[in-house]
């Protein structure tokens, strides 16, 4: 069955609901669903749900809740990734890639060598693509949350975003690093992940220096040098891996 993530919850009346915007129109024009037809609906939150067509209106699907679905796209393992932007399509790539590798959320970086300049103007507009995208990979790999992609953050926001955190590594390929194999064989209680991924010119000396200092711990990613761009989505599989979260049904 198709799937629909409702995330406005005015939409929601106790066992009905409502599909607008695109959704609607792809269930309309798209999927040409009729009355009767079930699909899947999600909260975007966590919780999955077996809907059934009521009315197709104008401009809305009105929906009746049948029951809650036992199916549930989420792992339990949380990884953050802290990703400098990067310039060209390559940025948009690895959020959509995150995603459908699992990542719980993805923080955009700004850091010394950040060749990507956002005007204040556009930074609203360019969010909204990348949570856009976010959604989309969401629904495509059937996920039960949508992971949110905030605002650009530096070095210094994002790491007094982690001190709460089970796990923090800083991808480094210069010095002091470690296997990342090792360091996930060594957390292995760890629910938490962060992970912080520099841009094409790599982080700083003095950015790896303060991360360090706040904790991550500086990891290899193997013998291979690996783009900003598919970092992320390397570190996020490698990670659902080592923590069993693909043997998972």
């Amino acid at each position: 069955m198709p799937k629909f993530f409702i995330t406005d919850y005015e939409l929601i009346v106790g066992n009905t609901a409502y599909i607008v915007g695109e959704d609607a129109k792809h269930i309309k024009k798209v999927l040409r669903m009729k009355p009767e037809e079930k699909l899947n609906v999600c909260d975007g939150r966590g919780k999955d749900f077996i809907a059934r067509i009521n009315m197709l209106e104008s401009d809305a699907v009105l929906i009746d809740i049948v029951s809650e679905s036992g199916k549930n796209g989420e792992p339990k393992l949380k990884v953050n990734i802290f990703t400098a932007i990067t310039k060209g399509e390559g940025f948009e790539y690895s959020i959509q890639k995150c995603v459908e590798a699992g990542a719980h959320s993805i923080i955009p970086l700004n850091t010394e060598r950040t060749v990507v300049s956002i005007p204040d103007s556009k930074i609203d507009k360019r969010n909204e693509r990348w949570n856009k995208i976010a959604e989309g990979a969401s629904k495509q790999s059937g996920r039960s949350l949508i992971p949110n992609v905030s605002y650009p953050v530096d070095l210094k926001g994002a790491l007094n975003m982690i001190k709460d955190s089970d796990l923090t590594i800083i991808c480094y390929v210069d010095e002091g690093t470690l296997s990342i194999k090792d360091v996930f064989e060594e957390h292995r209680d760890a629910e938490v992940i962060n992970v912080f991924i520099g841009p094409e010119g790599g982080f700083t000396k003095k950015e790896w220096e303060s991360a360090v200092q706040k904790g991550a711990l500086s990891v290899t990613l193997g013998k291979r040098i690996l783009k900003a761009e598919t970092a992320g989505l390397f570190v996020t599989a490698a990670s659902m891996y080592e923590y069993g979260e693909l043997d998972k049904k």
